[in-house]
């Protein structure tokens, strides 16, 4: 199961490090969510995501994918709560 976690919180990292920037953007007033700006940062994180999959667990693009679906749907999830969470703070 320590397994499993490390490999979620190594997914999670990467996702928030790539999203960072949005994050402190909408810190300061200039960003507010537009479609043209976070549809190519969330499929850059599936791209990256995939291949971090593939490199740590060295199951094949396939598989890969396979977990990436069951991993990045939570991980959304999360990143829009904490992304909601931070935002209405003063």
């Amino acid at each position: 199961m320590k397994w499993v976690a490390g490999s979620f919180a190594i997914q999670f990292g990467i996702i928030f490090i790539i999203s960072s920037p949005l994050f402190l953007l909408g810190f300061m007033g200039s960003f507010q969510g537009e479609p043209d700006v976070v549809i190519p940062i969330v499929i850059f994180s599936v791209f990256i995501d995939l291949n971090v999959i593939n490199v740590l667990h060295q199951v094949g693009l396939k598989r890969s994918f396979g977990i990436l679906l069951l991993t990045f749907v939570p991980i959304m999830f999360i990143m829009i709560s904490l992304g909601n969470i931070l935002s209405g703070m003063p």
